[in-house]
């Protein structure tokens, strides 16, 4: 089933797809073990003028997870719950893999349309810029 008709089942809450704010039970989960990092962090830059709450929707079997995330002043908190939020994005849970490992990009995933965004797009383009940058590969020397 595609990302859009899996979403446009939970806006009008078809009952058989579970949405959940139950933490993964996945042994290694880069994108918990992500969103769980943020509150530690000292106040990010990056995010200093960035004032709102994004809710991401990851989308796994069936079954959504969702991130609370609220920014204000580079300070980051973190919740589970599907609350409302000033943004959304909706991604399937390999994807959001990908994001937080830095080994794929969130404006070019925008772009592409593997993800759904509404809301207020300039929070998540400011969040997106503290997700890491690709992996570096040991390149053999000279």
């Amino acid at each position: 089933m595609c990302l859009r008709t899996l979403v446009a089942r939970l806006s009008v809450g078809d009952s058989r797809w579970m949405a959940s704010s139950a933490p993964s039970t996945t042994a290694f989960d880069p994108t918990a073990d992500f969103f769980r990092s943020l509150p530690g962090r000292e106040p990010d830059p990056l995010l200093r003028t960035a004032k709102g709450s994004i809710r991401f929707d990851v989308v796994d079997a069936g079954h959504v997870e969702h991130w609370w995330v609220s920014m204000s002043g580079g300070t980051v908190s973190v919740s589970r719950g599907n609350r409302r939020a000033d943004a959304k994005m909706v991604v399937e849970r390999d994807l959001m893999d990908r994001l937080v490992t830095g080994r794929a990009n969130a404006m070019a995933a925008l772009l592409r349309g593997a993800v759904i965004v509404e809301g207020e797009l300039g929070l998540l383009l400011a969040f997106q810029r503290i997700f890491p940058g690709p992996p570096t590969s040991a390149q053999p020397g000279p």
